[in-house]
Parts: structure tokens; sequence; C-alpha cells
């Protein structure tokens, strides 16, 4: 099996960031990551081979603007680490070290170890959202760097609203976040069964999850990137990711960040996608743990 060295895994609670921060990312050619298509062909062994295309200039561009999509896309692997460890995708609650068992943790490594020789390539890095999962992966990864790209509460809420595949619209006893608390059900039913409240409660109980599973973890395998910060200076904070992953800032990647197109509206663009009673019902609802991120941004 090929070496496991310092597997970077970026997490966040949704509609944070981390799709455009992990594109970044893997614009490194030491990354070895999972595609679309490996979703589409699991069991194909030439799957892997069709990120390469990213790598050849012409062929990528042809790729990207196909109307089939051929371009190979990163994608958060459920489905594939569902294969090792049944519930790694929707568990009720967040994942630990000590729901990790000696069969889990063998065969996650097995696939991980698998993809870095069949891409020949040194290091490996995934994405995913919700729970972190951070001390799961952690005990079974000790060397792993974890990323946690976060975004403002309000805006994350209100980005989970426009989302036809939020499960809030089920109301809590469908969706995947466990039972309410007695005290989030109250406020939750103070506010009319709000699903403006409802996106919040959910934003803060994955963020307050997500910063306490990863302040178990040592801090210097843990960085904490704002996506407002990524937009208001994309290059600056990419050169600061890298430099945590411990790989240098290569050209192919700082084209890839020149080139992206981020909005700076980020932080308060929820507003006038609310009304002014929901966007005062969403910051009471959220308000401690919206004023916690923020200071931690410096009061952004």
């Amino acid at each position: 099996m090929a070496e496991i060295d310092r597997p970077i895994f970026m997490l966040g609670t949704g509609r944070s960031g981390t799709t455009v921060a992990y594109q970044l990312l893997i614009r490194h050619p030491a990354l070895a990551w999972y595609s679309s298509y490996d979703l589409r062909f699991p069991d194909a062994g030439w799957a892997h081979l069709a990120k390469r295309i990213q790598d050849v200039p012409g062929l990528r561009t042809l790729a990207a603007n196909s109307q089939r999509g051929l371009a190979a896309r990163p994608v958060e692997p459920f489905a594939l680490m569902d294969q090792d460890f049944p519930g790694f995708g929707e568990p009720y609650r967040n994942l630990r070290a000590s729901d990790l068992t000696p069969w889990a943790r063998k065969r996650l490594r097995t696939r991980i170890s698998a993809r870095l020789k069949q891409e020949r390539r040194p290091r490996f890095a995934m994405k995913w959202t919700g729970w972190s999962r951070a001390g799961f992966m952690d005990a079974a990864f000790p060397d792993a760097r974890f990323i946690h790209v976060h975004r403002d509460g309000c805006a994350v809420a209100s980005s989970l609203l426009q989302q036809p595949w939020w499960r809030g619209w089920q109301g809590p006893s469908q969706w995947h976040w466990g039972p309410l608390s007695p005290e989030d059900d109250a406020l939750w039913r103070a506010h009319d069964e709000s699903f403006v409240v409802l996106a919040g409660i959910q934003w803060r109980l994955c963020y307050e999850e997500i910063q306490a599973s990863l302040a178990a973890i040592p801090q210097d395998r843990v960085l904490c990137l704002a996506y407002e910060d990524l937009c208001s200076a994309p290059m600056d904070r990419m050169r600061e990711l890298f430099a945590f992953v411990d790989l240098p800032f290569t050209r192919d990647v700082e084209q890839a960040v020149a080139g992206i197109s981020l909005r700076n509206d980020a932080v308060d663009r929820w507003r006038r996608d609310l009304n002014p009673e929901q966007a005062d019902a969403l910051e009471e609802a959220i308000g401690p743990a919206l004023a916690a991120q923020r200071a931690a941004r410096g009061g952004a």
C-alpha cells in the first residue's frame, strides 16, 4: 500500500464556501482526490484518470465547455465512504473517535492508500460538509490536516432556504441533525415554526459542533478560513492555506486563484434576501453563536 502522508480534510457547515476553496486546493498537482467520475463509475479502475484532463490546457477548456460536462468535478464522496463505513454520509449525530472500529480504520486507510497508488501522487485531499466527523477521521489518520471553511451564520441560513434539497422544509423530525433540544424546540415554536429560524438553528448546531471537535485536535493541524476573508483577499488566504498544508504555491494554483470570481458582498447579501422581520428573528435566534463567530473574525 502507498504511504498516507498528512491527508488534507476540508469541512464546513454547507453553503459556507468549501466548494470554491476546495476547487483551488486541488489544482495542486501533488494531490489525489475523488471526482464525479468516481461516483459515476465506482468500480472502474480508470475513473481516476479522467481528472488528468485538467492537466492539459486545451482539453481542459474543451471539457469545461462541453454540454455533457466532461470535466472531472470534485465531489463529496459520501457514497464511496459509506462502502467502508456505512453511515459516514448521513449519521443523525456527529461521528466520534469512539465510533471508529479497527475494521473501519483498516478499510478507510486502504481506500485512500489505493487512491494514492492509482494516481501516483504523494498527498490526498477530501472535503465534506455537515457534521465535522473530525474526531472520527483524526483517529483514523492521526497526522491529518483539517481546514474549516466557515461563513457568516446568517448568510449560511439564508442560502439554505434557497436550496430545494434542504430537509428543513419537512421539519426537524425529517432532517438528519437529530431531534431538537427542548430549548431549540421552544425557540423554534416561539418564532411560529419559522423556516428562517430553523435554518439558523441548523447552522448553529453544525458550526458549534465543528468548533468543539476541532478544538480537541492539536491546533497546529487545524486551520480556520472565513469565506468572507477568502473573498476579500483570495491570493493571500490561499497562500496561507498552502503554507499550512506544507505544499508550494505553484504557478498553476496562482493562475487558478487569479481567475476565480468571488463575490465581495458575501457578508451582507443575506440582508437583501430576507425581509427585516426575518433578518431580526434570525439574528435573535442564533445571537450568541453569531457573536462568537464574528468576534473570531475580528468583529466583521
